[in-house]
């Protein structure tokens, strides 16, 4: 199993625990630490012996395994003096420094254990089976808290005046020394130990073994302020706790140097002051300054195992003082902004100009999706975008002025197929506006703006069916033959509903109801057939008859004859019919008396 635990303490307390209860169960079995260097493994087995615990080092001079021992430590480098061992439990400290090579091969493959694990203050993510990463550390108080700072300074031999001016200032200030610059190679710290001490800081370099130094001893005590190193000696010696570490070689990308961030965040002697990482930068491009700085974010958060960067980075100045860091927008940005905000709208494929600015408006669109703007440039995003949909606001409301306009001058509604190009425009976006009102998208004043302007027009189709209507003198059926009529029964039944449902306009309104009205007046007139049968007694002086001899003419007014009579007797006829049969009826009997 992989354990990922961010405090050392913790993780010698866990050694001692499993070792512990292993020898509990089997008294006569034996346990194995492998550590990568000889400073972790004696410091293992000093802690282990706090515990009780009988330990032999192997790798200090020492090759042969000590059977009386429980617990045996050995450097990675010597493990090859345990092959063909078996122990009952094996433990691998800093497991992220044998991730490759032989060693990872020996320790696996030749040395064998009934059970086994690795722990580490530091894996890649999802890596760990079980894990307790900075942030939970730091929250128990295991561990320092990281305040990040950065360091704008300038590439010049010495890595700059800049840097020799800061750490000319902090050092003689008890919350920042002692101070541990991390540099790329050896002669860079030994040039920068050499320019700080020309200028009179207590500074020295490491470019050799630590074991033995005096420095480190001198660090301890307060006689070096400044302590220069290199990368390789950062991530692989075992160094006193700092207050401040400046990283002003590349960015600690690999997992070696991460663990040592990690270890420098270890407490000593209930030291439990903030540690303080500046990262220096070197360009003076703002762009590559919010890119490098972003870099380190993505690290720090890895490294706390929440994957959220930092809240916020402060400066560190020349003469010691800090501030917020406030970076500034990229000059693409800027430029892309100032031409939104001039035009009042987002660039267009249409000139070779716009279509740079829409590939830069693509990419800053896309780089804020990420959150890959810094501060300064999102509130410029955030200000061009608000400008840019209030200047679409008062464009949709002077366009939907103009529509309202052309209605009231017309009095009717813009038609979509008309010849004039005006008019159809006007209907489109008439079209929108509706579409906007039904959605509820449109603000309350320019919804009454509408409705207002639309209260005395009639849409086409309403006026297309009520013509219809008195053209025939009858309601469209929906079984009729002819398409025509079938489309009018759909738009009076719909039409009927929106009456219903009071979203018809004023003029609709009283359209429908004079519709409604004469329609009524076509239910008091006699049917078409008892008006045709009185002309024909009318015209003849008598009633129809069914003979042989009568025609086809006379014989379909016979049955309609019978038929109306029967309805006279039932009484099924209305008002108007009646009269019409009685006057029928007297013309008949006037012919008979004669």
């Amino acid at each position: 199993m992989r354990f990922q635990v961010a405090s050392t303490a913790l993780t010698f307390l866990i050694y001692g625990m499993i070792v512990r209860r292993v020898l509990q169960s089997r008294p006569n079995s034996r346990c194995v630490v492998f550590a990568p260097r000889i400073a972790d493994a004696r410091r293992i087995c000093r802690e282990l012996r706090l515990l009780q615990l009988q330990t032999h080092l192997i790798g200090d001079g020492s090759s042969r395994s000590d059977p009386s021992a429980a617990v045996v430590v050995c450097v990675y480098a010597s493990a090859r003096h345990l092959a063909g061992q078996h122990f009952a439990v094996k433990l691998v400290h800093s497991a992220e420094f044998w991730r490759h090579g032989l060693v990872r091969n020996l320790i696996n493959s030749h040395v064998k254990a009934s059970m086994s694990a690795e722990f580490s203050l530091h894996f890649q993510s999802n890596e760990a089976d079980c894990a307790y990463p900075l942030a939970e550390a730091v929250r128990d108080g295991r561990v320092r808290s990281l305040d990040p700072y950065v360091l704008l300074a300038d590439r010049t031999p010495c890595l700059g005046t800049q840097l020799l001016k800061t750490l000319s200032a902090i050092q003689v200030n008890a919350a920042w020394a002692p101070v541990l610059v991390v540099l790329n190679k050896p002669r860079d710290a030994e040039a920068l130990a050499e320019e700080l001490q020309r200028l009179g800081v207590a500074a020295a370099a490491v470019s050799k073994r630590l074991r033995g130094q005096q420095v480190l001893q001198d660090v301890r005590e307060g006689h070096v302020k400044v302590l220069c190193i290199s990368h390789w000696r950062f991530e692989r010696s075992d160094l006193p706790s700092f207050n401040t570490i400046v990283l002003a070689g590349r960015m600690p990308v690999k997992p070696s140097c991460r663990e040592a961030i990690i270890c420098a965040l270890q407490p000593h002697h209930a030291d439990f002051e903030a540690l303080k990482l500046v990262c220096m930068i070197t360009t003076p491009k703002p762009e590559l300054q919010f890119t490098r700085v972003q870099h380190a974010s993505r690290i720090l958060g890895a490294l706390s195992g929440t994957g959220k960067p930092p809240d916020s980075w402060q400066v560190l100045h020349a003469d010691g003082s800090t501030g917020s860091w406030n970076p500034r927008p990229r000059e693409w940005l800027e430029s892309l902004c100032k031409w939104m905000q001039r035009h009042g709208r987002r660039p267009h494929c249409s000139s070779t100009r716009e279509k740079t600015m829409l590939s830069r408006w693509k990419r800053a669109r896309m780089w804020m999706h990420r959150d890959s703007l810094n501060v300064a440039e999102v509130e410029l995003m955030e200000r061009t975008c608000s400008i840019l949909a209030e200047n679409r606001q008062r464009r949709a409301r002077d366009l939907l002025l103009d529509l309202c306009e052309w209605i009231c001058t017309h009095g009717r509604r813009p038609y979509q197929l008309s010849r004039d190009p005006i008019e159809r425009r006007q209907s489109c976006r008439l079209s929108r506006a509706l579409a906007r009102l039904k959605k509820g998208r449109l603000v309350s004043r320019d919804a009454q703006l509408l409705e207002k302007a639309l209260q005395f027009t009639v849409r086409p189709w309403l006026a297309s069916m009520v013509a219809w209507i008195r053209f025939f003198e009858r309601l469209p059926s929906l079984h009729a033959e002819e398409a025509d009529a079938r489309t009018q029964n759909w738009r009076w039944k719909n039409a009927n509903q929106l009456l219903s449902q009071g979203k018809l306009t004023t003029a609709e309104m009283e359209l429908m109801r004079n519709c409604q009205n004469w329609r009524h007046e076509l239910s008091e007139r006699p049917r078409a057939c008892l008006a045709g049968l009185r002309a024909w007694i009318h015209v003849h002086r008598r009633k129809p008859h069914l003979g042989k001899a009568s025609s086809a003419e006379e014989r379909r007014q016979a049955h309609r004859w019978m038929t109306a009579t029967q309805q006279l007797s039932k009484g099924d006829l209305t008002e108007s019919e009646v009269c019409l049969m009685e006057n029928c009826w007297k013309i008949v009997s006037s012919s008979e008396v004669v």
